[in-house]
């Protein structure tokens, strides 16, 4: 396979994983919505209990979040390195890469302990300490990994966008996305550990910015195929 076709191959994959994270990141809302409950964390674990259903689907597609963000970053180092015709991978993008594999594995255990841990000791009627683990709680094991997991992605973030800040076009639009997202994620984590539940509430608007990166990638997928059409 020549630089072009391996070029081309890897826009299709920016393009079909662009759009796989775009409906998720689409229907997680929808049903973090649709599961949210309210009250003191002993009544939203009661409420919980009643229909476990839609909760568990929650966190399933939100599981989905970290491996389809991960991945549409590596195609998309991919691309940059045959674009700028570079052999290999710089220590900063190592590194970088390194931060988002600990992101990936830290929000992963934090969602999906929401449909085994949380919801199994939920079913089985296990309550004794069972708000360690509810996502609810900020006090939580689940949201502490989750806050710290986001923290290690912003780092890689961090690292890994210092060259895409002097492009243009949608790759300067998704670079200063990123840009103030992981810096909303940093503060968010320093709010969670200083109890300062503003700095803590960024996490959310942290979320909104990369809401737009799964159609930033596939409008540059397409831009890259129609270059070789």
């Amino acid at each position: 396979m020549d630089a072009q076709d391996l070029k081309l191959k890897h826009a299709q994959n920016l393009i079909r994983n662009g759009i796989i994270y775009s409906i998720v990141i689409f229907l997680w809302p929808i049903f973090m919505g649709l599961s949210a409950v309210s009250g003191s964390i002993e009544e939203q674990i009661r409420l919980i209990s009643q229909n476990t259903l839609i909760y568990r689907l929650n966190f399933i597609i939100a599981s989905l979040i970290a491996p389809t963000f991960f991945y549409l970053i590596v195609v998309f180092l991919e691309l940059y390195k045959k674009e700028y015709k570079k052999e290999k991978y710089s220590k900063r993008e190592i590194v970088g890469c390194g931060f988002l594999t600990l992101y990936t594995f830290l929000i992963s255990i934090s969602y999906i302990s929401q449909y085994t841990i949380f919801i199994r000791r939920l079913e089985g009627n296990v309550l004794e300490n069972i708000e360690r683990w509810y996502f609810g709680n900020v006090n939580s094991m689940a949201y502490f990994l989750n806050q710290f997991g986001y923290a290690m992605w912003a780092v890689g973030i961090l690292l890994l966008i210092y060259s895409l800040l002097e492009e243009k076009g949608l790759k300067k639009v998704a670079a200063v996305l990123l840009l103030i997202s992981a810096v909303a994620s940093l503060l968010a984590f320093s709010g969670l550990l200083l109890n300062n539940s503003f700095l803590n509430s960024l996490t959310i608007f942290s979320g909104i910015l990369i809401t737009p990166i799964g159609i930033v990638s596939i409008i540059m997928g397409y831009k890259i195929k129609k270059s070789y059409n």
